[in-house]
């Protein structure tokens, strides 16, 4: 009897916990907007809500909004990591645009003269260089914001003898965070050298809020801690379950803006407080 009630007590727990965020969200207002495909925060904390074939560019304080529009998105790529400086990948021209905090272009560079044919991720280093990683030729590529090669190295995403190819990159620090949904998690320096790797299986997206790192795993989102130094610490994982999968989340006035897959809309203060 008491051996039950234990187990129930433990089984209350686990639910209450599970059910936390869910309750949580219940409590806050939000949006939806049901062509939106995808949401990202500026370092200027502008607001870009990218649709089908367009993005408009709002200010936190919606002051103002301007529109960046005849895009194709699946064929774009967008890395907002640094400061004044937007990244442009576009996949069906194989080109690079970095543009300024107006969409001024500052530089523009084709791939194909550079003989990297089929990047699997294009996106800013830690260091504001441009980090390639070309399948074709399985090959890692640094470059400069004009486009000129600076280092070049064999694919370090490496487990034994097999090569992996992420498709989502986040700069930490003095390193890049990686994601490979068929592994897990890569971690290299500014060089290119491959500093660390953890499996984690069936992870479809990868995020980073107020110094964590997070990953998605369907309607789960894991919660990593990283030490001083920007190396990943495993030996904690939190964990939160959500009502729907997160397709975005981004730091916004150091809240976190989230959109979900059911196109529901979220600015969280206390974002953190779900993982505790």
């Amino acid at each position: 009897m008491k051996v039950a009630k234990t187990t129930l007590i433990l089984t209350l727990i686990l639910l209450s916990k599970e059910n936390s965020a869910q309750s949580f969200l219940d409590t806050l207002n939000y949006s939806i907007d049901s062509n939106l495909k995808y949401i990202k925060v500026d370092k200027l904390n502008n607001i870009w809500y990218i649709y089908e074939n367009k993005i408009i560019r709002t200010s936190s304080e919606q002051a103002y909004n301007d529109t960046l529009d005849n895009l194709n998105i699946q064929q774009l790529s967008l890395d907002l990591s640094t400061p004044l400086k937007n990244l442009f990948y576009f996949r069906n021209k194989n080109s690079v645009e970095i543009k300024n905090s107006r969409w001024g272009l500052i530089s523009s560079f084709k791939l194909d003269a550079l003989q990297i044919f089929e990047p699997s991720l294009v996106n800013f280093t830690s260091d504001k260089m441009v980090l390639i990683l070309d399948v074709r030729e399985n090959m890692l590529y640094k470059l400069n914001e004009n486009g000129v090669k600076v280092n070049q190295k064999t694919n370090p995403f490496r487990i034994y003898n097999k090569y992996y190819f992420p498709k989502e990159m986040i700069p930490y620090k003095n390193y890049c965070i990686a994601l490979d949904t068929t592994y897990g998690i890569f971690l290299i320096d500014d060089y290119g050298n491959l500093s660390q790797t953890k499996k984690i299986e069936y992870c479809q997206n990868l995020f980073e809020h107020k110094g964590k790192i997070y990953l998605s795993q369907g309607n789960i989102l894991l919660q990593i801690q990283t030490t001083a130094k920007g190396i990943l610490d495993f030996s904690i994982v939190k964990k939160a379950i959500f009502p729907s999968a997160i397709r975005s989340l981004q730091t916004l006035n150091e809240n976190a803006l989230i959109l979900f897959e059911n196109k529901r809309i979220y600015e969280l203060k206390n974002f953190e407080s779900l993982f505790k």
